[in-house]
């Protein structure tokens, strides 16, 4: 779906009288492709919404306030694509240069942020409910910090602790191949990994394969060794009814 974009010229040198002769692109200087992403009806900011620059692959998150930026481009034409949990995604290309500023209108789906709602609230339930102590990242604390893998989110944002395996305990591959252990409260237990509700048949690598603008979720449950993971594609199904939450005994009793 189409959505307007409106592009605001901030004109400088120019106006200055400082005008020259134009410069081969390579000699161009570059600068930030930016903007705010916008509910088109509310005209309130989307928090977490996912930015794309298509040509250069790129991938940003939206912050607090709907603003979003990619540094260093050199002026051109260029294709944004704009979405979120709940809202329809938008594409419209324009031509960039030092000054634009980009608004996206993304239309949202209200019965879809209903279910959405109604969904999160299931999960935390469940997650309360299971008597063991746990951490939650939803999809607003994992867009407020720069985009890496889920391996290193945990590691410096989750103070998630993630061993080679002392002999003889032997459950979870690791990114290398080795078997990992979760470390809680200095002691080692097999890590256990969940993706979309279902045992990670690669055990740990699941999270070092996966990035943060993925996930719209993770639950770590420290007390056992456990990590349960849902990508933000997951959660829509859920939503619509196309895939089901575990009964929590899954949960205490692990794969």
């Amino acid at each position: 779906m189409k959505a307007a974009i409106l592009l605001a010229a901030v004109i400088g040198g120019c106006a200055a009288g400082l005008v020259g002769p134009p410069r081969p692109v390579a000699a161009q200087e570059r600068f930030t492709v930016e903007g705010y992403v916008v509910d088109a009806d509310s005209k309130q900011p989307i928090i977490a919404g996912v930015v794309e620059l298509q040509e250069l692959k790129r991938r940003v998150f939206t912050d607090s306030l709907g603003f979003f930026a990619f540094p260093g481009v050199i002026p051109g034409h260029y294709t944004l694509t704009a979405g979120s949990l709940g809202y329809s995604t938008v594409t419209e290309a324009a031509d960039f240069q030092q000054g634009f500023t980009a608004f996206m209108l993304i239309p949202p789906r209200p019965i879809m942020l209903a279910a959405l709602e109604v969904t999160y609230q299931r999960v935390d339930a469940r997650r309360r409910a299971s008597g063991f102590s746990s951490d939650a990242f939803g999809v607003k604390t994992l867009a407020s910090v720069p985009e890496t893998t889920l391996d290193d989110f945990l590691k410096t944002y989750a103070n998630v602790q993630l061993i080679p395996c002392p002999s003889g305990i032997d459950q979870a591959t690791g990114p290398a191949g080795e078997r990992e252990c979760m470390l809680a409260r200095g002691v080692a237990m097999p890590a256990k990994v969940y993706l979309d509700e279902n045992p990670s048949a690669g055990g740990t690598s699941v999270i070092e394969s996966y990035r943060t603008g993925e996930v719209a979720r993770v639950e770590v449950y420290r007390g056992l060794s456990m990590i349960r993971i849902y990508t933000r594609s997951f959660l829509e199904r859920v939503a619509r009814g196309k895939a089901y939450i575990d009964p929590v005994c899954l949960v205490c009793t692990g794969p």
